[in-house]
């Protein structure tokens, strides 16, 4: 698929991260689902269970991620992202190059505060709760919602959404009385 056909069809498409069965009000367009992950990519976790402790490193590029997009930087969080990465939600985006990381990235509409992350094979899973996001109409906040992130090199080269146990007991994050999003 060419780059201007692929943003063409970006145009047309639309992602929410909210499980609320609604669909998401955002105007931001997602880029094109793609017909296979490329070779770089590695499978997400079989199961969201309890796993060894997260690096550091590993930590940092999740909660960096976290954080641009808390505050709509859409940019600053495509820049994590390896050329070429794939995201999976409801479809799955190969995410070509740093435009159209952005266009995706734009396309999430709630902002996530990081309450756990855990080791799950070799993706660090994040579990978030959603709340409201500059520019943004959140369509599920305050529910919590997980991410799987394969990172290599210090960037992301797969990024999915990943269920989050029933059993989990992460507390949701404290009020805070600052007007910024926090991560």
């Amino acid at each position: 698929m060419t780059r201007l056909t692929a943003l063409l069809v970006i145009a047309l498409l639309a992602v929410g991260c909210g499980n609320s069965g609604k669909p998401s009000t955002t105007t931001a367009a997602a880029p094109a689902p793609t017909a296979a992950a490329p070779a770089t990519t590695v499978a997400p976790p079989a199961s969201t269970g309890a796993g060894e402790p997260v690096p550091a490193e590993l930590a940092k590029v999740v909660r960096a991620w976290s954080e641009a997009v808390n505050r709509n930087d859409n940019a600053a969080a495509a820049a994590l992202f390896a050329p070429g990465a794939v995201a999976r939600q409801s479809q799955e985006y190969q995410l070509v190059d740093a435009e159209v990381a952005t266009l995706w990235n734009n396309g999430l509409p709630c902002a996530g505060t990081v309450v756990g992350l855990r080791m799950v094979d070799v993706a660090v899973v994040a579990t978030f709760v959603l709340g409201p996001r500059p520019q943004h109409q959140c369509d599920a906040p305050g529910a919590r919602a997980g991410a799987a992130f394969v990172i290599k090199d210090g960037l992301i080269v797969l990024w999915q959404q990943v269920a989050i146990p029933d059993d989990e007991t992460t507390p949701a994050p404290a009020e805070s009385t600052s007007t910024a999003p926090v991560a």
